[in-house]
């Protein structure tokens, strides 16, 4: 017995889990009579005996009917023809041993013509096998048959241990020819316990290897062997699921059957996307098939049945093959190259839209698994709805290579990734948003869906009030109107007062039942029209007499009081300054310990010009040379083109000595200290888009630009 059920059974249940695409039952039994539906006086139809045995009405596997040998009957067998050599074969049948006074054997042999074959002798003629257990077991093996064979000797005894009343019940004798797989893998449930009548929680082990998770379920010898059943209307729904399977999948199916009068309503998952639904009607203890559903996931996926409804039918679920990912059988992705063109497609949920230029996050909305996603064209929202990313993208990254399905709900289109994107292509970007009139933005909200938008000197028509999670307010520039709604659960604009007068607002663009609405992601979203803006002034002092002991600056930014810049002056001086949007002159003074002090630019001064989105023109940056004790000397360089692309082109009447780039955080990003050369190209396109500090070093002197890189 030990043999036997060790290694037969454990091993038939896991083989037998390699057909095509379904159960023993549901594919061409060659064996007949196999399940002992068909008796004449008294004996089952088909098989020979060396004694009469006894149909059994009581314990039986499915149908009316099992065969019931006893001991003194000990030999009960068939041909079974139609066997092709070097096909490949599952043998298997079920057995109910309550007697201590009985013990079975399985006696097959392969057949060419009337010549029993030595082969596989192992697993077709093991050792007898007893022991009392209250259910039915099922011995199972898939071999290949031998290249002569054109038979199969099918028998089984029954053997006695001493006394003469010992007696095995037997039923559903099968022979399945089938096409095994050669990669993927399969699960029979063989491994999951038997749980009774009670729904539970629990794992196992399964037959890939992973980790699969229950919850309610059953776990029960059904149609074919060990299988699994999902609840119905329990709390949390039932669900089965694997662990992670390393290699993809491209095809999957599985066998179901309805267990009571409700009917299916099944749901194959994959990562999280329903990719398949099957249904039963008015179809109780009828196996049926799922046929082979196209999958084609790549990378670790998750599989979960689950049914549509915590109301659907008590479903089975046996069988379950898959095969692993190939790229060459995958279907066609579709290309796209911008978001906008993005936003153009088909909104089916099946076709797979891959997108490889970055698109950057713009807002997330982590209780929600949503990203809000933008590129220079449009927008659109990152759904991860069924937990498929495993990185934490945050506002401001850039995310390439995104791979997923479109579907439209509550208004909003949706990208619902088909897989991990993988590390972010970018960090700390600050997506530019597009300016509107109120008017555009109420005409033609779909447009702008998921965008960035910024809404200039607009007002609320509300005085006195807060904004409050979950309510709208009328935003208005004097032309036309739209909604502005906190729709954002928790920003940190909830509870503050609504401001008045004319305001600057930048916010995302969603929509519901009556047209778009605008949403501010934060507070600092919201902003008083003249609000101070914040921009990097840059003042290089090289000083290599060490005469400068104090440097301090006045100007409009300053309201031309002296603010102290410098002590002891050192390389570099930078600072952020927070003004209105507007133009500005300023000046430096120094002041070599002496008492008095000195304009730096004398009889002249500087300009600087801040927009609203704190970017400057004109003189923001300036270098001072104090060469010996008195010789002070400005070296010039063009820096071209500004904005930069992928290249920047530095150009200097003087010899460069050396080039550094520092970001607004004043870090350096790039140093050659080897240029040795009047004109420098610089690859840019390394470098994440903002602005940044160009310091250039000649045999004359030193400057520094700023440059702004797209």
């Amino acid at each position: 017995m030990n043999h036997w059920k060790r290694s037969l059974q454990v091993l038939g249940l896991i083989v037998l889990g390699l057909f095509g695409a379904g159960s023993s039952q549901a594919q061409d039994n060659l064996v007949s009579n196999g399940y002992f539906e068909s008796w004449t006086d008294g004996q089952p139809d088909h098989w020979q005996f060396e004694k009469f045995s006894r149909q059994e009405t009581g314990e039986v596997l499915r149908g009316s009917f099992s065969l019931k040998q006893m001991v003194r009957v000990n030999r009960m067998w068939q041909v079974v023809d139609e066997i092709e050599g070097g096909s490949h074969y599952a043998i298997s049948f079920y057995y109910y041993d309550n007697d201590p006074e009985a013990s079975g054997r399985v006696y097959a042999w392969w057949l060419d013509g009337d010549q029993m074959l030595e082969e596989d002798g192992e697993f077709l003629r093991p050792e007898p096998f007893s022991g009392v257990a209250d259910e039915w077991r099922k011995f199972s093996v898939s071999l290949a048959a031998p290249p002569e064979a054109n038979g199969l000797h099918l028998e089984v005894q029954t053997i006695g241990s001493g006394g003469k009343s010992g007696h095995i019940y037997y039923d559903d004798f099968s022979v399945i020819q089938y096409e095994p797989i050669t990669d993927g893998g399969h699960e029979t449930f063989a491994n999951m316990e038997r749980t009774g009548t009670s729904y539970i929680d629990g794992t196992f082990t399964g037959q890939d290897g992973s980790e699969w998770t229950f919850v309610q379920c059953r776990g029960l010898d059904s149609f074919d062997g060990r299988a699994v059943m999902l609840g119905r209307n329990r709390d949390p729904q039932a669900y089965v699921e694997s662990g992670v399977i390393p290699d993809g999948i491209g095809v999957i199916s599985f066998d179901y059957m309805q267990a009571f009068s409700t009917d299916v309503n099944l749901q194959l998952m994959v990562n999280g996307q329903v990719v398949a639904t099957v249904t039963t009607d008015d179809q109780l203890d009828e196996v049926l098939e799922s046929g082979e559903i196209e999958v084609h996931a790549r990378g670790e996926v998750v599989i979960r049945f689950m049914n549509r409804f915590n109301s659907s039918g008590q479903v089975v679920i046996d069988n379950v093959v898959w095969t692993d990912y190939d790229e060459s059988l995958a279907p066609d992705l579709t290309e796209v190259a911008s978001l906008a063109d993005l936003r153009e497609a088909e909104p089916d949920g099946e076709t797979i839209y891959v997108m490889d230029s970055e698109a950057v996050v713009s807002w997330r909305l982590a209780p929600e698994k949503k990203y809000f996603l933008q590129d220079e064209t449009a927008g659109v929202v990152l759904w991860d709805k069924y937990g498929i990313i495993e990185k934490d993208y945050v506002w401001g990254d850039g995310i390439s290579g995104i791979r997923g399905r479109l579907v439209e709900s509550d208004h909003m289109l949706y990208w619902l990734p088909s897989e991990c994107p993988g590390e972010v292509s970018s960090h700390g970007q600050d997506p530019e948003p597009l300016r509107l009139s109120v008017q555009e933005l109420a005409e033609s909200g779909t447009d702008y869906q998921s965008r960035l938008i910024e809404l200039q000197d607009v007002y609320f028509s509300h005085k006195g009030a807060v904004f409050a999670e979950g309510e709208c307010y009328v935003l208005s520039d004097g032309e036309a109107e739209i909604d502005f709604c906190v729709v954002f659960p928790g920003v940190d604009y909830i509870g503050t007062p609504i401001p008045e007068g004319d305001l600057r607002i930048t916010g995302l663009v969603t929509s519901g039942e009556n047209g778009p609405i605008f949403s501010a992601r934060c507070l600092e979203d919201i902003r008083i029209s003249d609000s101070p803006m914040a921009f990097a002034v840059v003042f290089t002092v090289v000083d290599d007499s060490e005469t400068l002991k104090k440097v301090q600056m006045a100007g409009d930014m300053t309201n031309w009081d002296f603010v102290s810049m410098l002590e002891n002056p050192a390389h570099n001086w930078s600072v952020t300054l927070n003004i209105p949007p507007g133009s500005y002159a300023w000046n430096a003074a120094g002041n070599d310990g002496s008492g008095s002090s000195f304009w730096m630019m004398p009889d002249s001064h500087l300009n600087v010009t801040v927009d609203q989105d704190g970017g400057t023109t004109g003189d923001n940056s300036y270098v001072y040379m104090v060469v010996g004790e008195s010789e002070i000397d400005l070296s010039v360089v063009k820096v071209y083109p500004n904005p930069a692309g992928t290249h920047l082109f530095v150009e200097s009447a003087a010899p460069i000595q050396q080039i550094r780039v520092m970001n607004t955080s004043n870090q350096v990003v790039y140093t050659n200290n080897q240029v040795n050369s009047d004109v420098y190209e610089l690859n840019v396109g390394r470098f994440a888009p903002g602005m940044y500090m160009i310091q250039v070093e000649t045999v004359s002197g030193m400057a520094m630009e700023k440059v702004q890189v797209r």
